[in-house]
């Protein structure tokens, strides 16, 4: 999910094809801090209310669910433009709504795998330590008591 995401933040930060998507930079950037927000919302879900109950599974599936119809509605409504051949050299920031909201899901899956005892060796390394960075209990403690 993260991997290529941090690939082309990198490279972005380093100038590399800066003349054809001086910007795309940008749309790796958002992904990743909100797929770390994410981490840290659904992390706390499960923290304020019993992680493996019924209505907590089903809140953070109706959650997840919403989210992506919210984008799924946005793309057919013509609000964003979806198809492949629109998409241009520049930037075009309204495309940054739905990349934030499904990068702010996508978390969720990996805190319902764990939670549900599903966590398999992942193939999506970068992505589950961003994961468990965003969902450290003691992510905002000092520096003493968080080594």
């Amino acid at each position: 999910m993260q991997t290529g995401n941090t690939m082309f933040l990198g490279l972005g930060a380093s100038n590399y094809n800066t003349t054809t998507r001086p910007y795309g930079w940008a749309k790796s950037l958002t992904s990743l801090i909100c797929f770390i927000s994410g981490a840290f919302f659904f992390s706390r879900l499960g923290q304020h209310f019993e992680a493996s109950r019924r209505r907590t599974l089903s809140l953070s599936f109706l959650i997840q669910a919403s989210i992506i119809l919210i984008c799924a509605i946005l793309v057919e409504a013509g609000v964003i433009e979806g198809r492949l051949e629109y998409i241009g050299e520049d930037i075009d920031w309204i495309h940054i709504i739905p990349i934030a909201l499904l990068s702010f899901q996508a978390p969720g899956q990996v805190w319902l795998s764990r939670d549900l005892k599903f966590a398999e060796v992942s193939t999506v390394v970068v992505s589950t330590m961003l994961y468990d960075f965003g969902a450290d209990p003691d992510l905002f403690h000092g520096l003493r008591q968080n080594a």
